[in-house]
């Protein structure tokens, strides 16, 4: 029930034009307000953290494309007695040859993860070795004159994202 008193400062405030929130309803709004910037905020992090994966990931395999590019066009120049090996075997670290312009090719893996052709660095942070060489069976072989086709594994780490590609070449005959 509303007292005399009451309903006085109810009018006396709408005549006044005095009128306003109370701490209570200040107190709830701000923190409605907060809950809905923290969840805001949450999913901006979120997003920008997912842009930057896949961003990472993209230039990963743009890079690792590239390197795959230039060495099918290398290999695409090799007959197997073109092959050069150290010691009897072909190597999972190494590919080495002479195209078929006499220019000497090397391809190697370093230990700590660095591909290079001829020196020149294609890709960091490789995983492990990428070569397998295959027979007309597909059958890993380390014999020079077995070889038809050379399988590239590429697994490369980018930030804490490894992206690995794949492919297989055909040797000229």
């Amino acid at each position: 029930m509303l007292t005399k008193q009451h309903k006085q400062e109810k009018t006396d405030s709408i005549i006044t034009g005095q009128s306003g929130f109370t701490l209570l309803e200040l107190i709830v709004s701000i923190t409605v307000m907060g809950i809905v910037a923290g969840v805001v905020i949450g999913v901006v992090a979120l997003h920008a953290r997912t842009v930057n994966i896949v961003s990472s990931r993209t230039l990963a395999r743009y890079d690792v494309r590239q390197t795959l590019r230039i060495l099918r066009d290398d290999v695409q120049q090799i007959s197997p007695e073109n092959l050069i090996y150290n010691g009897g075997d072909l190597t999972a670290d190494q590919l080495e040859f002479t195209d078929l312009n006499a220019n000497h090719i090397i391809y190697t893996r370093s230990n700590g993860g660095v591909f290079a052709r001829n020196g020149t660095t294609l890709l960091n942070n490789v995983q492990q070795d990428p070569f397998t060489y295959r027979d007309i069976n597909l059958n890993a072989t380390n014999l020079r004159e077995d070889v038809r086709y050379i399988d590239v594994s590429f697994d490369v780490l980018y930030g804490s994202q490894n992206v690995t590609i794949e492919d297989r070449f055909y040797v000229r005959n």
